[in-house]
């Protein structure tokens, strides 16, 4: 019978296993074994020495090393048939977090001791313990550019009673996390990813609870090395039972806890509780010079870790501004600082005058904020000021300016936060 072509560039697959057969003539299989030789030449080309691996390591689904943080930070994975790499998403999705670079902070750059206070924008620490710590804009992180948010313990506390807890804080508000339809059958898988530096290996935890502190998620994470960044990603399955704000209130807290006593304890997952973390986490504030930094904070809709996708400073600020703003001329600074002038009114008439000075706001906020207004006349002492009227849009101040002079507002802020 006719065997087949084995000439000229063939593989494998161009072998018929039925051929020879026993009626075949002597010639036919002579070029058979000929063409089988070929064959196997022509397949394994590149192979010049001996081949060590055994059938095991041949019949690995993906012969490509594990992605490193890095790796996965840019949306890669092996893709399915373990012939290489592919991204995860082609355009990566939008975060809930506002602030999440770290690029903001309008209060200030660093805050030392504080109990319960924002520092980067959007983002606040909480605590209660024996503890201080100094939270800053810092220069460490992953890539070498940028700032993260960096905690750094000054008077450390290595006995937590129950109560005591600590944590870095943001809260999301209604109208944004309802993409996540928390509270309804049909509530939305999310991601959260974020870069973390810290002194303490081990076990941490992140948590994700309601306005009414009766909802929570806890979630834990591993420190695998001291100071070194290291990228961590957590699918959060959606919550369908629970209250969750859909309006301008606080819709979602995500947490990341440095400390927790008993009370803040419990297993992960989804609970009917305010818990902070897992009897695993560590204390982040036992030994004075700790430190925990983060950077690029996300929460997205889906069970995939896209990429950062780094919005403008403007259009951070913006975010920001719905939330906090503060006079140009003191931010940087801890309000009050003195004489940051905002605006100057002169009089110039013969007597004393009554004036409205009205100020809009750079961003329309999330509701009527509390201002807060410094005032000096003709240079004089600083003094508060009340407004005479607050709105989302803008405040106006009623002052009485004596004859040939001037009134200054100083030092302002409007805090709308959740």
């Amino acid at each position: 019978m006719a065997l087949e072509d084995l000439t000229g560039t063939k593989y494998i697959d161009a072998l018929v296993a039925t051929n020879p057969v026993p009626t075949d003539d002597r010639p036919d299989g002579v070029g058979h074994f000929q063409g089988i030789k070929n064959v196997l030449k022509t397949t394994f080309a590149n192979i010049t020495g001996a081949v060590t691996a055994t059938h095991t390591d041949l019949n690995k689904t993906s012969q490509f090393p594990t992605i490193s943080s890095a790796e996965a930070y840019k949306g890669l994975r092996v893709n399915t048939g373990g012939t290489g790499y592919e991204l995860v998403a082609s355009v990566p999705n939008p975060s809930l977090i506002i602030n999440g670079g770290m690029q903001v902070w309008q209060r200030n750059t660093s805050f030392t001791g504080p109990t319960s206070a924002y520092t980067a924008d959007r983002w606040k620490y909480a605590s209660s313990n024996a503890a201080t710590v100094t939270v800053s804009k810092a220069t460490s992180t992953p890539y070498g550019v940028g700032s993260s948010l960096g905690l750094y313990v000054n008077t450390a506390d290595a006995s937590v009673a129950a109560g005591d807890y600590s944590s870095l804080q943001q809260f999301i508000e209604g109208y944004d996390a309802a993409i996540l339809k928390y509270g309804t059958a049909y509530a939305e898988t999310s991601t959260l990813s974020f870069w973390v530096q810290a002194t303490k290996t081990g076990t941490h935890c992140i948590s994700l609870s309601n306005s009414a502190g009766n909802r929570c998620y806890v979630a834990e994470y591993t420190v695998n090395a001291t100071g070194t960044w290291e990228y961590k990603t957590i699918t959060i399955p959606g919550d369908t039972t629970g209250t969750w704000l859909a309006d301008s209130g606080r819709g979602i807290a995500v947490r990341f806890a440095l400390m927790a006593g008993s009370t803040y304890q419990g297993a992960t997952g989804w609970s009917a509780n305010d818990y902070l973390a897992t009897t695993n986490q560590v204390n982040a504030l036992d030994t004075a010079a700790n430190y925990f930094n983060i950077k690029d904070v996300k929460l997205e809709l889906g069970s995939v870790a896209t990429p950062m996708c780094p919005r403008s400073l403007k259009e951070e600020l913006d975010l920001c501004q719905r939330y906090y703003e503060r006079n140009p001329s003191g931010s940087g600074g801890t309000y009050p600082v003195a004489n940051s002038l905002a605006c100057r009114v002169y009089n110039t008439g013969a007597g004393s005058s009554t004036v409205a000075i009205s100020l809009g706001f750079a961003v329309t906020k999330r509701a009527a904020p509390t201002v807060s207004v410094r005032q000096d006349i003709y240079d004089g002492t600083e003094t508060d000021a009340t407004p005479a009227e607050t709105h989302k849009s803008g405040f106006f101040i009623l002052d009485t300016i004596p004859a040939a002079q001037y009134l200054d507002l100083d030092d302002w802020q409007a805090d709308a936060e959740l």
